[in-house]
């Protein structure tokens, strides 16, 4: 028994702990190496604006992030059309890095 809580007490709080944690890992994943994770900082690639190319701003990063959630709706979008809901929503594609 942790601090005195029951064990279905404690496991839920350690659900809870995981689920933000791992729910913070996918909603910032980009914004951290600002416009890249660590798989496109691998792979020389970055987020950016269709139009201009320029740097998304982190609400835009995030927002592309959320759609992660409905991954299997993310999956049909990227093999009907080439690019995630996230970034059709938020008018953003991954290209390789200059």
């Amino acid at each position: 028994v942790m601090l005195g809580l029951s064990d279905k007490t404690a496991d839920i709080i350690f659900f809870i702990i995981i689920i933000t944690f791992y729910s913070g890992c996918v909603l910032f994943k980009d914004v951290v190496f600002r416009n890249q994770s660590i798989g496109k900082r691998m792979y020389n690639l970055q987020v950016v604006n269709v139009k201009g190319h320029s740097i998304p701003s982190i609400s835009k990063l995030v927002l592309r992030n959320v759609f992660l959630f409905i991954f299997a709706v993310e999956i049909i979008t990227f093999l009907i059309n080439g690019r995630r809901l996230g970034e059709i929503y938020t008018n953003t594609i991954v290209i390789k890095k200059r």
